[in-house]
């Protein structure tokens, strides 16, 4: 019979209450038959990895839709729920209940963080009341640790980069500068040259190996680079000093021009000196339709997408094949959604990934004959990376017919988006100023690109407009046909806010309100419904103070992930001719501050107002990769981890590279769960979890198959559970098993788990152990006869121990091989196996009386000289219960009856027996009693000689000879 003792470990969280809700607690207790608890927590966006939830800097928004399930013991049916749109939840839970919680649903490429006071994993244990089970989740590309990092932007001067003897050649392309920078007069520090990379604007960061990848882009007056339209760079920043090279020329693997424009391109004369004016008509018409647009990665980082702006597709590009490698059939192009344009085509440009979906850009350019500003659209849509696919329904579908505010005071048709225009002469051109006797003239049509997309923290979208007519222009060059003037660019680019809902949807700013948020140019009639949310965006003339320039955004923006601010290229952000960047609040649209990155005044090789900077990157360290989870008793041998059952602290759990090298070891904590991270983890790698293992003293015993922790012993429970679905989907299963000819050597025969990680920032948190603390099976109950001083029961492995209850009818011993000893009393023996203080198991061993009898065996008679059958078997001191049966010989092989039979009241059981033929013959005479116990007697029966009579002498044998009397 097996007795288990077994206690509950299982932790407790505790939390204070003030004032008010101790109140209500207390009322509760009072009125309330089963005083209920408020079990409740948050979902929230964890941007800084760090495990714990702040409201400000970084702002760490929740996450609706999330569901909750909460599993008391012994219910198997969870109370359930769904966090609402801030992130919340709440269950009405008795106090002292142990509960599971757990979250599923969670959005795609989510990952849980770091695991701190206020904050788990998917799969959480607390005994109510508890205040705060929260669960922060990261997204690999929504991390950055510090708020405030680096940045990138790229740059464009004039002239042809890669001419003999160019001049502009060695200035930057792309620039590197702190997000904490400001003002005027610090240079950002070149990156890459423009000989390197020519014009590009698409840009994105791989965090893993710190990578940076710009794409070319046509602009007109400026040169692309040597890998022409098609150019992807790379610059290495994981070294003391950055290098950047050629990556992949994508044109060679997709067409991104027409046969035609690609010979016009090829036939492009700029100068080398950027001092000399230029003509490049070619590429006048052909500025935003030819070429590549926004790019992108997703968590994995294993793909790098791209706007193919002529073919209008999202391209895809592996980053785990060598560029070189690379051919047709490794790329692949998905046809954006047609929008259906009137009177004119849809232009995309946009690209911006954000929680597992990526997000294009595209704008109706109503370029048509005939067509008007009112057929100007922009549209943004969702193409989903888990299901591989584009949302048919817009995210965003907005008219672009609104007054924006003017490109230049006094300047007519600068204060609307316009038609696109493919002729310079539908440009407006205005005297600006007179060199000697050459007219200097300002030239300006905005005409709207949907380029970049941002996110706030809650979720709004950002949208940035550029103007077109920046990249067909730049400062101080040639008209089309060319005149003696010259032309400088202006542009008018804008920023919009469409806020978030609950319900998915998206509702652009009106009258500079968005949502709940006032902008700062609410009223001021230069944005959709008569105002503009960022109505910081002008510039003021430095000597009047008046504004004469109502828009200077340039087209690429940057949201921190958690930062309230967008930081957007922009023209003038304090004097004439200059570009940089502004900070703007996403609360209240004003400007926090600028900086300053060209002075084109000073220097006649940037393009001043027409455009001069690109995609703006956030320089974010990769996300640590977290493994690990939970150790626990699993009391009921099921593999799942149910509420009450009990974590196992103080396992020492070593981390080992795929050839069995130790990598890291921690221990598990009280509430069970053990976690590395840190260098110790690397993306797409493989490791071993080993438990009982840290590279020294193990405490995992492979011998006896135990883990030893505190002198208690503890056994792995088998992975392998029927309810295979939920375990995955929950991940509160057993995944330990003891390792195999399959792992090194050095790992084979302790428990383990194997791990193949991903990208950073792709944490796994379900490697759980089940163990349990009491399987102590010392065997059967079993019963002897009396009789029997000695037998052996089941051996004590490690960490167990037999001991001879107290009390026993006569003081038996037993050792740890199982061997017992001084069975001499009739009675019942309890023997027990103890594992630890609370498991233990116990065998009784019952000494059953044997049968006490006495026989008697009497030879034949004799009839004269001849020998009677009458020789008898009797039996003396028997019970009325017992049986016989008599075997013919020394062994119990020949038994006379089939069955034993009762003994006759006269005791005797053979009366028949014949005179042996040889001198005696042997019986076995077995005895039966009601308790199953025998008794074996063994008998001769001496033969009979009846030749000499009944005389008493003996009959010796003599040899008569005859003898002859005289």
């Amino acid at each position: 019979m097996k007795i288990v003792y077994k206690g509950s470990r299982a932790s407790k969280l505790c939390r204070g209450f003030d004032a008010q809700t101790t109140l209500i607690w207390l009322f509760l207790l009072a009125f309330t038959p089963a005083a209920m608890a408020q079990l409740s927590g948050h979902v929230y966006r964890d941007f800084n990895g760090d495990g714990t939830r702040q409201t400000s800097f970084p702002t760490e928004v929740g996450i609706g839709g999330v569901q909750v399930k909460a599993y008391l013991v012994d219910d198997t049916t969870p109370l359930t729920t769904t966090t609402d749109s801030l992130g919340h939840f709440s269950f009405a839970i008795a106090g002292g209940k142990k509960v599971r919680v757990e979250f599923s649903n969670l959005p795609h490429e989510s990952y849980e963080s770091m695991p701190g006071p206020e904050n788990g994993s998917a799969v959480q244990f607390v005994t109510t009341p508890v205040s705060t089970v929260n669960l922060g989740l990261i997204d690999p590309l929504s991390y950055c640790r510090d708020i405030m990092p680096n940045l990138v932007a790229s740059c464009f001067v004039v002239g042809d980069p890669l001419a003999a003897g160019s001049n502009s050649g060695p200035l930057a392309s792309i620039v590197h500068f702190p997000y904490s920078a400001s003002g005027q007069g610090a240079e950002p520090d070149l990156l890459a040259s423009n000989a390197m990379t020519g014009t590009v604007w698409g840009g994105a960061y791989r965090r893993q190996d710190k990578a940076l990848f710009f794409s070319a882009f046509l602009k007109r007056h400026s040169g692309l680079g040597p890998l022409g339209l098609g150019g992807i760079y790379r610059a290495d920043l994981s070294g003391v000093s950055p290098s950047t090279a050629p990556y992949l020329d994508l044109a060679r693997l997709v067409r991104l021009s027409s046969p035609a424009d690609s010979i016009l391109l090829t036939n492009r004369v700029l100068p080398a000196d950027f001092q000399i004016a230029s003509l490049d008509s070619a590429a006048f018409g052909m500025i935003g339709k030819v070429g590549l647009g926004g790019m992108a990665l997703t968590p994995d980082e294993n793909f790098l997408w791209v706007i193919n702006l002529f073919q209008k597709t999202l391209v895809r590009i592996p980053l785990t094949k060598p560029a070189g490698q690379l051919t047709a059939s490794d790329i692949k192009s998905y046809v954006l959604p047609n929008p259906g344009c009137v009177n004119g085509q849809a232009r995309p440009w946009a690209l911006e990934y954000h929680e597992g979906s990526l997000y294009v850009g595209m704008t109706c350019d109503a370029g048509d004959p005939g067509a008007t500003r009112d057929n100007l659209r922009a549209y943004v849509y969702r193409y989903d990376l888990k299901t591989g696919q584009f949302i048919s329904t817009p995210v965003i579908s907005e008219s672009l017919n609104y007054r924006k505010g003017w490109v230049h005071s006094g300047v007519p048709q600068s204060e609307y988006w316009e038609p696109w225009a493919d002729d310079f002469a539908d440009l407006t051109t205005s005297l600006l100023t007179m060199e000697g006797v050459t007219p200097i003239y300002r030239v300006s049509r905005p005409q709207p690109i949907l380029s970049d997309i941002e996110f706030d923290t809650d979720g709004s979208l950002i949208l940035g407009l550029m103007d077109r007519t920046g990249h067909q222009t730049s400062r101080n060059q040639m008209s089309i046909p060319s005149s003696p003037a010259r032309f400088s660019g202006y542009i008018g680019g804008d920023i919009l806010r469409a806020q978030a809902y609950a319900d998915g949807t998206y509702k652009l700013e009106q009258n500079g309100k968005s949502g709940l948020r006032v902008g700062k140019g609410a009223g001021n009639n230069e944005g959709p419904g008569g105002g503009e949310f960022y109505g910081d965006d002008f510039y003021k003339d430095v000597f009047s103070g008046e504004i004469i320039q109502q828009e200077t955004f340039m087209g690429s923006m940057l949201v921190v992930p958690g930062n309230d601010e967008v930081v957007a290229s922009v023209i003038e952000p304090f004097t004439a001719w200059t570009g940089g960047v502004s900070w703007f609040s996403n609360l209240s649209g004003n400007r926090m501050k600028a900086f300053e990155i060209y002075n084109g005044d000073a220097n006649q090789q940037y393009v001043g107002k027409a455009n001069g900077l690109g995609s703006i990157r956030a320089l974010c360290e990769a996300a640590p990769i977290l493994i690990g989870n939970r150790i626990w008793v699993d009391a009921n041998r099921n593999g799942l981890q149910d509420p009450g059952e009990a974590p196992l602290a103080g396992v020492s759990v070593g981390l080992y590279d795929e050839n069995g090298g130790l990598v890291s070891v921690t221990t598990s904590k009280g509430d069970g769960t053990y976690l590395f991270g840190g260098t110790s983890v690397q993306p797409n790698s493989s490791y071993y979890i080993v438990l009982g293992a840290n590279g020294s003293l193990p405490q995992f015993d492979k011998n006896q198959a135990v883990l030893l922790v505190n002198n208690n012993a503890y056994r792995l429970i088998a992975s392998a559970q029927p309810n295979t679905q939920k375990i995955e989907e929950n991940q509160i299963a057993n995944r330990a098993r003891i390792a195999d000819a399959n792992v090194p050597v050095n790992l084979q025969g302790f428990p383990y788990m194997a791990v193949k990680t991903g990208a950073p920032g792709q944490n796994q948190m379900q490697f759980d152990a089940a163990f349990e603390d009491c399987w102590v099976d010392a065997g059967r109950d079993t019963s002897v006869c009396a009789g029997i001083d000695s037998l052996r029961l089941a051996v004590a492995t490690t960490g167990q121990t037999w001991t001879a209850a107290a009390g026993n009818p006569s003081p038996a011993t037993i050792d740890q091989s199982g061997l017992v000893k001084g069975l001499a009393g009739a009675g019942t023996y309890a023997f027990v196996m103890s594992q630890n203080q609370t498991c233990s198991d116990t065998v009784l061993v019952t000494v059953k009386p044997a049968p006490d009898v006495q026989a008697i065996i009497e030879s034949v008679t004799c009839n004269s000289q001849q020998a009677n059958s009458d020789g008898q078997i009797l039996l003396t001191g028997y019970k009325a219960q017992e049986k016989f049966n008599v075997s013919v010989g020394a062994s119990a092989s020949n038994f006379v009856f089939d069955t034993p039979q009762p003994i006759p009241a006269s005791g005797a059981i053979l009366s028949d027996l014949s005179n042996p033929m040889a001198a005696s013959q042997a019986y076995l005479v077995r005895v039966y009693n009601d308790s199953g116990c025998t008794q074996d007697i063994k008998l001769t029966l001496m033969q009979r000689d009846c030749q000499c009579g009944d005389t008493k002498t003996l009959c010796i044998p003599m040899t008569a000879k005859r003898i002859k009397i005289q």
